[in-house]
């Protein structure tokens, strides 16, 4: 299991909360769970990290990450 953290900048930004989600499993039968990552299977997978109105009221902000799974 690897806990996926993060920080959002500015520190005075309204919204800190990131919600974590699966963009492209890769065939390692990847999960996310609340922040907690699992997968079974070794592989290369995508995980999307999303902060609800991060660039603008309406508009979210998203960055996706490359985990790999050895």
């Amino acid at each position: 299991n690897l806990t996926l953290t993060g920080t959002v900048e500015p520190g005075n930004s309204t919204n800190k909360d990131i919600v974590w989600s699966i963009k492209d499993a890769g065939g390692t039968n990847a999960t996310i769970n609340e922040n907690i990552f699992s997968a079974l299977v070794s592989g290369n997978v995508i995980v999307t990290a999303t902060i609800e109105n991060g660039v603008a009221p309406g508009t979210n902000y998203t960055q996706d990450f490359t985990i790999t799974v050895t």
